[in-house]
């Protein structure tokens, strides 16, 4: 794939592209919205919010989101 901005053929990795002619880098979508995910996710683990000890071992990513699907909060 070549980056119209310069020409250069891109570098295509897991995750980003990026351009060796003019520096040009992308993230792929996919995984740039895991990482905000995951960035909400620990900014409740690490002191913001108080994580139920549960939450905490398991590790969702989804949380606070997946409390709704969780057969620990039936009831």
């Amino acid at each position: 794939m070549k980056y119209p901005g310069c020409g250069a053929t891109l570098n295509t990795y897991e995750s980003f592209f990026d351009c060796p002619g003019c520096g040009y880098f992308k993230m792929k979508t996919r995984y740039a919205n895991l990482e905000e995910q995951n960035e909400r996710f620990l900014k409740k683990f690490l002191g913001e919010d108080k994580v139920p000890e549960g939450c905490a071992a398991c590790g969702n990513p989804a949380y606070p989101d997946c409390k709704s699907s969780c057969p620990l909060f039936d009831g």
